[in-house]
């Protein structure tokens, strides 16, 4: 059993960029065999000082303590975030790993939340179409391009 569970695909709604205006929801699960008092979602902007928000018990099971936090971005840009959950007598710091699964770690790893201005659209031609994106420089045998 994982201590932590929190993956962007899967436990954050809607999953990916969003435009401005929508509401998302955060759903980070700790194991409560570790005893956690709280749990923050920390966000920041680039050049900004982190915000805390502590998240919700939104209800425990037999394995998890489950924590949700919801937010309306109003602001477009780049949002980094990552959890931090607290103990007795510690906290640790829960950032992305390679596979976006929360590990903890004091690394500076942070997912991103991509808030656009609006929904891009394509055209209907691709919709069901592959598109090849072929790098030319890849075959230049001189090292140089």
């Amino acid at each position: 059993m994982r201590k932590y569970v929190f993956n962007p695909i899967n436990n954050k709604f809607p999953s990916g960029a969003v435009v401005k205006g929508t509401t998302v929801t955060y759903n980070l699960q700790v194991s409560k065999f570790e005893k956690p008092t709280k749990a923050f979602f920390v966000v920041h902007q680039d050049g900004e000082q982190p915000e805390y928000i502590e998240m919700t018990v939104e209800y425990t099971d037999e394995r998890y303590i489950n924590y949700s936090y919801s937010s309306k971005f109003e602001t477009i840009g780049f949002f980094w975030y990552h959890f931090e959950v607290c103990f007795e007598n510690y906290s640790v710091k829960l950032i992305r790993s390679d596979s976006l699964d929360a590990v903890d770690s004091p690394a500076d790893s942070d997912y991103l939340q991509l808030v656009i201005n609006n929904e891009s659209k394509t055209d209907s031609s691709f919709h069901k179409g592959i598109i090849y994106h072929i790098f030319v420089d890849r075959f230049n045998r001189a090292g140089e391009v």
